[in-house]
């Protein structure tokens, strides 16, 4: 449970999350945590939902040339590898229980645990138990000032979602 987002412009992407990390059961974890995390450097990387996906995530290599779609395609067969049980056995859907961002300064892009990848193009994009209250503090700030709009999405939800906390952190990735 947390806050990560992020908003395409013309000169780049703003990424924004606070530092907090909630277990599904209601845990607080006693430490700050930087969600947002250089795969290599043209691709980063935030993560929503079971926090067991970072693990996985630190063991993996990538190269400069994978971009969005073969990186999330390397994370999920990963976790498949890494033993996460899914309902594929009853025919359902296989969904390994996390939302990620993955951005570089010309896409923000959205993948799903269950293999569902959007881009967003230049719409703000946000994961997490603080989501809605992200979107609604960006919907809010339409027009103004991006990095105004990300550290304002990421204090709302903040502000109402008691499973998001900590530190804000925002930072600017430019073309």
């Amino acid at each position: 449970m947390t806050i990560a987002c992020a908003l395409k412009t013309d000169t780049g992407v703003w990424i924004g999350a606070d530092s907090r990390l909630t277990m599904r059961n209601g845990f607080i974890v006693p430490v700050e945590s930087n969600k947002w995390v250089p795969l290599h450097p043209y691709l980063w990387w935030a993560f929503a939902g079971h926090t067991r996906i970072q693990a996985v995530v630190e063991d993996l290599e990538f190269d400069t040339t994978d971009g969005a779609e073969e990186v999330h395609e390397i994370i999920r067969a990963a976790v498949k590898e890494d033993g996460w049980n899914s309902d594929a056995d009853r025919g359902e859907i296989v969904d390994y229980a996390y939302d990620l961002l993955l951005v570089n300064p010309d896409r923000v892009c959205f993948a799903h645990g269950s293999g569902s990848f959007a881009d967003f193009g230049d719409a703000f994009c946000a994961i997490g138990s603080g989501r809605d209250y992200a979107y609604g503090a960006a919907f809010a700030l339409h027009g103004m000032d991006p990095e105004v709009i990300v550290r304002s999405a990421v204090e709302a939800a903040i502000a109402f979602d008691v499973n998001c906390g900590g530190s804000v952190y925002v930072e600017f990735i430019p073309k």
